[in-house]
């Protein structure tokens, strides 16, 4: 449950990459909301829908090919439901864009491997770290042909940048 509360309000509120991990879109959006002062500026970057298409639907196979179900375990929603969860909350849609973000990973060899045991805690926890060395080489194998180029791993990212404001008190007319 995402709970914050600040007894302040404040001019501005950002946040990059963390959302997708909070699947309490609502009650964030609502805690954000009650941290703006009228008229403050909500911004944020994070996944959006499609994000990671590839690399899940790799990991996907990985699970079954050692007896785990793997799917999504992150909100990765479209601008649209996103919007709608921001207005319900008091915040007025100024912007919203999905765009694609491919990254290479840094190192060419075991890119795909570290990112997994930094992202993927997830769908590591799902299983015995004794099968972890296979789950990275399925999943490699499987994305291979999609994630691989050039000598490097890359992640398909597909990121959404909103930029919305808190409502004015509508009190005295427009």
């Amino acid at each position: 449950m995402c709970s914050f509360r600040s007894e302040e309000e404040y001019d501005a509120v950002f946040s990059n990459a963390v959302l997708h991990w909070v699947h309490e879109s609502g009650t964030a959006a609502r805690s954000i909301a009650e941290a703006l002062r009228p008229g403050g500026r909500f911004v944020a970057e994070f996944g959006g829908r499609g994000n990671c298409r590839l690399l899940i639907d790799s990991v996907a196979k990985a699970g079954q090919d050692i007896g785990v179900a793997l799917g999504n375990p992150w909100y990765f929603p479209s601008i649209a439901e996103y919007s709608a969860v921001l207005e319900s909350a008091g915040l007025e849609v100024h912007q919203a864009s999905l765009f694609d973000r491919p990254t290479e990973l840094e190192d060419p060899e075991f890119g795909l491997e570290i990112w997994l045991r930094l992202f993927g805690q997830p769908w590591l926890a799902q299983f015995d770290p004794e099968y972890w060395e296979q789950f990275f080489r399925c999943v490699e194998h499987h994305g291979r042909a999609d994630l691989h180029r050039n000598g490097r791993w890359h992640v398909d990212y597909r990121r959404i940048r909103v930029r919305a404001v808190k409502a004015r008190s509508m009190e005295g007319g427009l």
